[in-house]
């Protein structure tokens, strides 16, 4: 029996961008739960358990997520 971990997907990193402010954050986690945890964090919740049932509200275009003032890039196939 082995004991190495198997992964599904490469973990990619994804640069979320506040639009307002200009900071940038980094996450290994995909655009739209980037742009979910920056939005829900600017608020004081760091409780990343609870962010499946967040009100963010997040709006999708060609080639973001945004959420709020945060927004990330994606690739078409992340979308």
């Amino acid at each position: 029996m082995s004991n190495q971990i198997k992964h599904n997907k490469a973990v990619s990193m994804t640069k979320v961008y506040n639009l307002l402010t200009g900071v940038e954050l980094i996450y290994s986690i995909s655009p739209q739960a980037a742009v979910i945890a920056a939005w829900e964090q600017d608020r004081g919740n760091f409780n990343t358990w609870t962010y499946e049932r967040s009100k963010a509200p997040v709006e999708h275009g060609r080639f973001s997520v945004t959420a709020g003032d945060w927004t990330a890039l994606q690739r078409r196939d992340e979308g």
